[in-house]
């Protein structure tokens, strides 16, 4: 009978560790570069503002890693900005970012998978604010 106790007690922490999870895996990101979005599925790159300071780069990605994968198909309206996102070794990766100064959350997307989107959490909306409305 115990070892079906801890059975279940592995099975249901696995649960609540996948649920709680993205499936956003990147590391040793050196750089965040954000422009205005332009059109799904790829990142603009034209006229960044490149963020390369640690503390900066580690709060874009909390708030990625932190985001909450919704279920479903979605269909978004256009994005508000994307995210180049890179890492030490040169890879890539781009985001859609939905952030807007009277959203209590914002959302991302993958610029390779425009179906899957991610909800942000009111401290990383929050913290993201912070960065890009007080660039002018």
């Amino acid at each position: 009978m115990k070892w079906f106790k801890n059975l279940f007690l592995l099975i249901v922490v696995m649960n609540i560790v996948a649920c709680s999870s993205n499936d956003i895996n990147i590391t040793n990101v050196v750089e965040i570069q954000v422009t205005e979005f332009d059109t799904f599925g790829s990142v603009n790159h034209e006229d960044p503002v490149v963020f390369t300071d640690e503390e900066t780069v580690e709060t874009f990605m909390e708030a990625i890693h932190s985001a909450k994968k919704e279920e479903g198909v979605v269909d978004m309206d256009f994005g508000d900005f994307d995210l180049n996102v890179i890492s030490s070794d040169g890879k890539e990766e781009g985001f859609h970012l939905w952030l807007r100064e009277d959203m209590e959350r914002g959302s991302i997307m993958r610029v390779e998978n425009t179906h899957v989107v991610y909800t942000l959490s009111k401290k990383s909306t929050q913290e993201l604010k912070d960065i890009l409305f007080d660039l002018s």
